[in-house]
């Protein structure tokens, strides 16, 4: 009797690992969904932007490596936004999402970087979203390159490697 225990004990925690893995995000699986307030307050859903390969971007205004980055990412954007992708061809668009908890400071950090992407989106709760836990971070700033399909094909990727990662993306290609 003993040992059909202990098989049933290793089945189900290797099930149980089975699930997490599975449940994991990484390249090649599609993104979970998301809806988050934008400035107004209207929840925007990441399922609204459609035909677009979109960077979904995780920052906030305290985060010295997000504000840094920007002006490289605002390049970065300016180039793609309107180019023809495979199987995205309406853009490149980032789906930016603040971990503030202050309105104000949010606000600013978009003003003084001059962000020209929408949507901006926060739920002022901070580090402590639902957001972190669904799209498994615990540091800002995280990201997630998504292609016309809604699959992951990036992952936290430097702006050399977001570039390349477009660049390959382009219809032409």
């Amino acid at each position: 009797m003993r040992p059909y225990l202990l098989l049933t004990l290793i089945l189900l925690l290797s099930l149980s690992s089975c699930q997490s893995y599975f449940n994991d995000l990484r390249i090649g699986v599609e993104c979970p969904p998301i809806s988050v307030p934008d400035v107004d307050g209207k929840e925007v859903a990441l399922a609204e932007i459609k035909g677009k390969i979109v960077l979904v971007y995780f920052w906030a205004s305290w985060c010295a490596p997000c504000r840094e980055g920007h002006p490289t990412l605002k390049q970065i954007y300016e180039l793609y936004k309107e180019e023809v992708f495979r199987n995205a061809p309406n853009g490149f668009e980032i789906y930016a999402v603040s971990l503030d908890q202050e309105k104000d400071k949010w606000l600013n950090a978009i003003q003084k970087d001059g962000l020209p992407w929408s949507p901006q989106l926060c739920d002022l709760k901070g580090m402590d979203s639902d957001i972190s836990d669904t799209f498994q971070f615990k540091k800002v700033p995280t990201s997630y390159l998504v292609n016309g399909e809604g699959v992951i094909i990036g992952e936290n990727l430097s702006y050399q490697q977001l570039t390349y990662a477009l660049r390959r993306q382009l219809a032409e290609n």
